[in-house]
């Protein structure tokens, strides 16, 4: 008897000639295997596709070569086992997951199988038949994706530029290792000047020097994790059973870290200050932000190291956590950069745009900058939040420039950031990389706490071509001593004076006086926070020369402006008329 006909010989009886003839179709046609087996295996009946799909061409060849689809079906064996532990638990297996090799040619390929238990006319079990799918191609996809998903695990404990290990896999190891218990602290340390050092030498010879200083800190804590927390900043957890022995080791670690470090450049020198902050349940500040404010308040006592203060910081616990958000902002696109214009009332062109802040919070909505911007400024953040602002306006005034767009583009800067160092050394390399025409607006009350070195940093700003602009003029006690010495090019009147310039005769002649004495120091006025088309009249008539407010332009995001390029020249046109309306109508 031939194989096939053998194999009939073994198919169930009683089917009407129709159905089987339907059956049959339905085998040939599906891309499924169906599968009849006895229970150890031995193959009664397969379908085209699952003789395909184990690499044979007829049934013959099948089941001339195939004795059982036992053990030596999968890649695992013990899939078998189970296979039949299922099975015979609950009478069927569904969607069964396996590696099995393709019989003829040894290859493996990933299938699902979905399987009943047939019993004989004695309720006993005597086969199995079922259906046999190849998910290979799903599988693989598969493990892609679990691969992608370990490789991005991976990245996102590692800092991109060094390798080293970033806040987030310090922060993880300080969870499962226990330092946010008893006897736990963190060591941090600032590489100082490392802008400069970053100006001198590039970023790439840079990262080699961070990369160092980890390796000599590790030397001297090989059991410790050294992690790279912000650009300049390298943090390890430290057990802490001793304070004094606690602050003995930071002191050694900063002097063996100030040796130089051979660059392809040269020698570079290296300073370290250095922070501990220990655990302390009761603070609702991370143990990381304290041993890193612990380095700043080292820095502001001028000492090489030191100890957590929290007296010293006081409880800022609502704003601190805002700054962590305001940061986080900064990369998700809730912090971004609107853009108000500045019209020239003599010319009649729009001849510049400010530069404001503006955050979305993701849960909050809208936060006002009157509630950031001194948020940051008492927690220190305001100079990464400023930098980060200048970025940003340097890589959208590309854009602009590209468009068409070559307006002067402000930029706040906080009086506090004059006598920051870091900060001007940072504003400084990055206006080197730009042409472009920059403002910065000073609050003059600002100058005047700190004039020497206000001045110095202002005349640094200037020399580099940036103008200077003396914001919010006439809201603190103006000295004209001050004023006459601070090299601006630009004096802003503050909206308090100028909201009610129609209505109050005192008021206008002080911006008058205002205007008549910045025009004789040489400097331009510019009048802001106008919302009608009558004071914008009355300031034109008093003298001022540029104006910026709602009635001419609301502050809008880049996209916005490059989308309406031809919105300045028709805006322009817009408000000279509207001006004119308001002298007749006067």
């Amino acid at each position: 008897m031939r194989a096939k006909d053998a194999d009939r010989s073994r198919r169930p009886k009683g089917a009407s000639q129709a159905t089987r003839e339907t059956l049959e179709r339905v085998c040939e046609q599906t891309s499924i295997g169906i599968y009849r087996t006895c229970l150890d295996g031995t193959p009664v009946f397969a379908s085209p596709a699952l003789i395909r799909m184990m690499g044979y061409e007829t049934e013959e060849e099948w089941l001339s070569s195939v004795s059982r689809m036992d053990a030596g079906w999968y890649v695992e064996p013990t899939r078998r086992d189970a296979f039949i532990e299922e099975a015979t638990r609950d009478g069927s297996v569904a969607n069964f997951e396996s590696e099995i090799y393709v019989h003829k040619t040894g290859e493996k390929i990933w299938v699902s199988e979905t399987a009943t238990v047939i019993k004989d006319e004695n309720g006993e079990a005597a086969f199995f038949e079922g259906t046999i799918k190849d998910i290979t191609d799903r599988k693989l996809l598969e493990f892609a994706l679990d691969s992608a998903r370990e490789r991005a695990e991976r990245l996102s404990h590692e800092d991109a530029e060094t390798g080293l290990p970033n806040r987030r896999a310090l922060e993880v190891m300080i969870m499962r290792n226990g330092y946010a218990r008893s006897n736990g602290g963190i060591a941090a340390f600032v590489i100082r000047r490392f802008t400069d050092i970053q100006s001198a030498v590039g970023y790439a010879e840079a990262n080699i020097l961070v990369n160092e200083v980890a390796a000599r800190i590790s030397q001297l804590f090989p059991e410790g994790l050294v992690a790279r927390i912000d650009e300049r900043t390298l943090a390890m957890p430290m057990a802490v059973a001793d304070i004094d022995a606690a602050m003995e080791s930071l002191s050694a670690i900063v002097l063996a870290c100030g040796r130089p470090v051979i660059l392809s450049r040269g020698a570079i020198d290296v300073q370290l200050t250095g922070g501990l902050a220990i655990v302390d349940e009761s603070c609702p500040i991370s143990i990381v932000d304290r041993a890193r404010i612990a380095v700043d308040q080292a820095m502001e006592r001028e000492q090489d190291f030191g100890l957590f203060d929290p007296e010293e910081y006081g409880d800022p616990t609502e704003t601190l956590s805002l700054m962590t958000e305001m940061i986080a902002a900064m990369d998700s696109g809730d912090f971004y950069v609107v853009y108000q214009p500045k019209y020239d009332i003599r010319s009649g062109e729009i001849n510049g745009l400010e530069a404001l802040a503006r955050w979305n919070h993701y849960i909050k909505g809208p936060i006002s900058p009157a509630v950031f911007v001194p948020a940051a400024e008492a927690t220190g953040r305001i100079a990464v939040m400023t930098e980060w602002v200048i970025r940003k306006v340097l890589e959208e005034q590309q854009t602009m420039r590209a468009c068409g767009i070559t307006a002067r583009i402000a930029i706040n800067i906080s009086g506090r950031l004059l006598n920051d160092k870091r900060f001007v050394s940072r504003a400084l390399d990055l206006l080197k990389r730009t042409d472009a025409p920059l403002c910065f607006e000073v609050t003059e009350t600002m100058v005047i706490q700190n004039p020497k070195q206000a001045l110095e940093t202002i005349t640094k700003f200037r020399d580099h071509g940036v103008s200077i602009s003396i914001d919010d003029y006439g809201t603190g006690l103006s000295s004209l001593s001050y004023l006459k010495q601070i090299p601006a090019h630009e004096l802003k009147i503050d909206r308090t004076f100028v909201k009610d310039l129609l209505k109050t005769s005192s008021d206008r002649l002080l911006v008058k006086s205002t205007i008549d004495l910045a025009h004789a120091l040489g400097m331009t006025v510019v009048a802001e926070g106008i919302e009608d088309f009558g004071t914008l009249r009355a300031l034109a008539g008093l003298g001022a020369d540029e104006a910026q407010g709602f009635c001419i332009a609301r502050p809008q995001r880049l996209d916005h402006w490059v989308d309406n390029v031809g919105v300045f020249p028709q805006k322009a046109e817009e408000v000279t008329r509207e001006i004119a309306k308001a002298s007749g109508a006067a």
